[in-house]
């Protein structure tokens, strides 16, 4: 963006201002979705998709996953790339971790059977509890705005030299 600011015979006053975001819990965030849309695919191309989706369970990086829980994985690690693609859709994590965990704290505490019925085991909900709470903390964790702004001054030949700069920092 370029302003005017100040304009006499001999030199002309321009400002320039620029800026940009830099969230570490963005980062966060799409390693998080990366890491579990490729558990989800491997969990469904291990478990099939062939007949039951909560049978069989199959063992994933020592979390057992059934291909339904593959596609949930899949649907929320998408969401969470997604995400993090701007910081004004980064809460999307936040609210994805936080059902995430009540997910794993609900399938903590069910039973034997209930989870043989959805198709997973104690360790899926503990990995929903983990991977819940980083993209929960990845989610709320602060961002900085950075702004720069250039004053430059233009000679009446075309020459220009900046004159004075600023910086400026906001945590977001």
């Amino acid at each position: 963006m370029q302003h005017l600011i100040h304009e006499d015979s001999n030199t002309t006053y321009r400002t320039r201002r620029s800026g940009g975001w830099f969230s570490p819990g963005r980062i966060i965030v799409l390693l998080t979705g990366v890491v579990l849309t490729m558990m989800g695919i491997a969990a469904i191309f291990n478990a099939g998709v062939d007949s039951d989706l909560t049978t069989p369970l199959v063992d994933v990086m020592t979390v057992q996953h059934s291909a339904a829980i593959g596609i949930l994985e899949i649907i929320a690690g998408l969401f969470m790339v997604l995400g993090a693609a701007s910081e004004y859709t980064r809460g999307t994590a936040a609210g994805i971790g936080l059902v995430a965990v009540v997910a794993g704290v609900i399938g903590m505490a069910s039973s034997l059977e209930l989870q043989r019925q959805i198709g997973f085991d104690g360790s899926t909900a503990r990995f929903f509890v983990l991977w819940g709470t980083v993209a929960l903390v990845g989610g709320l964790l602060p961002a900085l705005y950075t702004e720069r702004t250039d004053v430059e001054a233009v000679g009446p030949t075309g020459d220009s030299e900046i004159v004075e700069r600023e910086r400026s920092r906001y945590v977001a």
